[in-house]
């Protein structure tokens, strides 16, 4: 569905066709149902102890994966839920 909420604009809220008003889901667990291999499993809660360890170019990296996370789940739901 077409979430109007957002400046008028056609929006498709990839949270709210997954999971329904006010439902949620993690990125991950959808990608999974989806078949969608994710590169790794750091939730944002985990970012943080991510760069002091590794780096901040890791979090660039982990950001970058969820982008394309989130391209791949919109284009598999897209056909279906015609978004």
């Amino acid at each position: 569905p077409v979430n109007e909420r957002y400046d008028g604009r056609g929006v498709c809220d990839l949270m709210r066709v997954w999971s329904g008003y006010k439902g949620f889901q993690k990125q991950s667990a959808v990608a999974r149902a989806l078949g969608i291999k994710l590169q790794d499993e750091v939730d944002g809660k985990d970012l943080w102890p991510l760069i002091q360890e590794k780096g901040v170019q890791a979090a660039v990296s982990k950001c970058q994966s969820d982008v394309a996370a989130l391209k791949q789940i919109y284009n598999r739901m897209q056909p279906i839920f015609g978004c």
